[in-house]
Order: structure tokens, then sequence, then C-alpha cells
């Protein structure tokens, strides 16, 4: 009984600190709040359900980003009929309110970092987006997509050369 209790608290302590981060990294995948927010709702019923399923979890932070990914891009599939290899890179979009973090940034600075981003492949946006607003490592990404750690490292690389490159020009 108090082993419950304390797994629930230990749900609802990781709910409250990952829901920020998981709604916005939801967000550009479905954009769709409603199905964003059910999918994390059913994530964690799931963990309640099923307490098996989250003790054998290593890394807690890649494993519910990607739970949430894998989620979402199951239902993209099913609403849209799209195959699955269509829906594997959702196009993950970013405001330029994203960069207005402090006064520092003038607007102009902010679009120009917006728009470089932009320009990144699906797979260099998710992987910024995963590593730079939502601090994940380079291992814990590499688990939420399901690719390698040297495939991480390279696209990240990539992605801030080309990022250099337009803000440079």
């Amino acid at each position: 009984m108090e082993s419950d209790l304390k797994y629930r608290e230990d749900i609802n302590r990781i709910y409250k600190k990952h829901y920020s981060g998981l709604y916005n990294y939801g967000l550009k995948i479905s954009g769709s709040p409603d199905m964003t927010k059910d999918a994390i709702q059913e994530l964690f019923i799931q963990f309640l359900r099923d307490r098996k399923k989250l003790e054998s979890v290593k890394k807690v932070d890649s494993y519910i980003y990607r739970s949430i990914r894998n989620n979402l891009l199951r239902e993209i599939r099913s609403e849209t009929g799209l195959a699955k290899t269509e829906a594997e890179n959702p196009e993950v979009e970013f405001s330029h309110e994203e960069f207005l973090i402090t006064e520092e940034l003038t607007t102009e600075r902010g679009r120009m970092v917006a728009r470089s981003l932009n320009r990144l492949t699906a797979r260099q946006k998710e992987i910024v987006y995963l590593r730079f607003f939502n601090n994940l490592s380079y291992d814990e990404i590499s688990e939420v997509l399901d690719i390698t750690y040297k495939t991480v490292k390279n696209l990240t690389y990539e992605a801030l050369t080309k990022m250099r490159s337009a803000l440079n020009s």
C-alpha cells in the first residue's frame, strides 16, 4: 500500500517535471493540442495501470519522449492513412517567439535564427529541438529517435554548421 502511494507520487513528479516539454514536443509533431494532451494523458495512465512498464525503464526522460513520439505518430498514421515511413519524420517548425528568451535577442535576430532552423531537414530540426529546447543528451535522443549515437552527433553537427552558415551570410 505504501509502495503504491510512493509510486503514484513518483509518477506525479515525473508528470509535473516533463509535462510542458512533452506538450511542446508533441504539439510540434501533431499540430493538435487535443491529440497531444490525450497522448500525454494516455501515457501516464498506462504507467499507473502497469507499474512494471516504468519500473523496468533505465532512462525515464528518453523513454517518455520516445513514447509520446511513437503514440502521436501512430495516431497520425491511423487518422491520415499515411504509411509508417511517411509519418516517421514529422515536420518540426520553429516560431520566432521561441527564441525571444531574453531582451538581448532582438526580433530580427530571432527571425534569422527561426529561418535558419526551418531550413534544416525534419530530422535535424527534431534533434535540435530535443537537444537544445528539452535538454536531452545525445544518448537520450538516440533512444527517442531510434538512431545511433553517432548519427545524432553527426546530424547535430551538420545542423549547427548549416545554421552558422545561414546566420553568417
